[in-house]
């Protein structure tokens, strides 16, 4: 039950991306640029591509002791090819469907909750986390997965030249 309602939100939220585009000008040609909802939305798909793994299986995982976020700290501590897939896909749905977004703003808010957990939890207990510069480092990289997609999604989106034009 918990897992259909997450996978139904995660569905939902790359449909709400799709469906964001700025209209365009009648007459003139304007690169259009997604809204500020597109970008905010992407933090929750991000979070849930991370934790996902966890929810279906989560026998399959060592769970790690967490005050605040049991489930997003073992995520992360067993962070599963699973998880960087569902981001690299999420990713390329992005690119492919919203025009207009910047591949390094939205990789890294697809990644943005997870640091922001890591403090919601530094706050609670002062003795977790202590190797957080190690960790925001690792979430750099980890932004790498939904820029890639991302490209990938926007090269899929570009049309390719017409093969019907004439050669001699």
């Amino acid at each position: 039950m918990v897992l259909q309602s997450l996978s139904g939100l995660l569905i939902a939220g790359l449909r709400m991306l799709a469906a964001m585009e700025t209209k365009e000008t009648t007459g003139t040609v304007k690169k259009s640029t997604p809204p500020l909802t597109a970008y905010a939305a992407l933090p929750v798909v991000g979070m849930l591509a991370v934790t996902l793994p966890v929810l279906v299986n989560p026998g399959a995982y060592r769970w790690y002791d967490s005050r605040l976020f049991p489930i997003v700290n073992t995520a992360v501590e067993g962070l599963a090819g699973t998880a960087i897939f569902l981001l690299f896909l999420a990713g390329a749905v992005v690119g492919a469907t919203v025009r207009g977004i910047r591949t390094w703003l939205a990789s890294l808010a697809f990644i943005s909750l997870l640091p922001a957990f890591a403090f919601a939890e530094m706050a609670v207990d002062s003795s977790s986390h202590n190797l957080i510069p190690f960790e925001l480092l690792i979430y750099l990289m980890l932004a790498l997965v939904p820029a890639a997609g991302i490209g990938v999604g926007k090269l899929a989106a570009t049309p390719s030249p017409s093969s019907s034009s004439s050669s001699v």
